[in-house]
């Protein structure tokens, strides 16, 4: 990703814009989610149950928000390839906060160190394998 035209240059790269549009919608994705799970608890769920269903919730609005805003797609059979990324990305976080808690990184640390390296491979898995160019409709 080159970016032309000094600071403002960023301005006009369209893949940059898509992926600042994506951590900001992660950001609300990540609200919306803790809002449900928050929900159920108090509306006398256990903690179980408002895991799966505030994932669920959760992940349905994450496909919403990330398809629309971000990539422009409202294409409801790109559902399974959403998810498939998600597994990947859920199985590569715990492969990688294992391996910094080995290392003797605390979780916490280990989490925000993850984070950044997650968030673009999230991206480009969106970008490559679900909202392909042409997949739109």
């Amino acid at each position: 990703m080159r970016l032309k035209g000094g600071p403002e240059g960023w301005l006009h790269n369209a893949e940059l814009r898509r992926f600042v549009r994506f951590l900001f919608v992660g950001g609300l994705n990540t609200l919306v989610g803790y809002a449900i799970f928050a929900a159920l608890i108090l509306i006398g769920l256990s903690v179980t149950a408002a895991v799966i269903v505030g994932t669920v919730l959760g992940v349905l609005f994450n496909f919403v928000s990330t398809g629309r805003i971000v990539f422009g797609s409202k294409a409801g059979r790109l559902l399974p390839r959403f998810i498939a990324v998600y597994v990947v990305q859920m199985g590569l976080s715990i492969a990688a906060l294992h391996a910094l808690e080995r290392a003797g990184i605390e979780p916490l640390i280990a989490g925000a160190l993850v984070l950044p390296l997650l968030a673009v491979f999230t991206y480009f898995a969106m970008r490559r394998f679900v909202f392909v160019d042409g997949e739109k409709a």
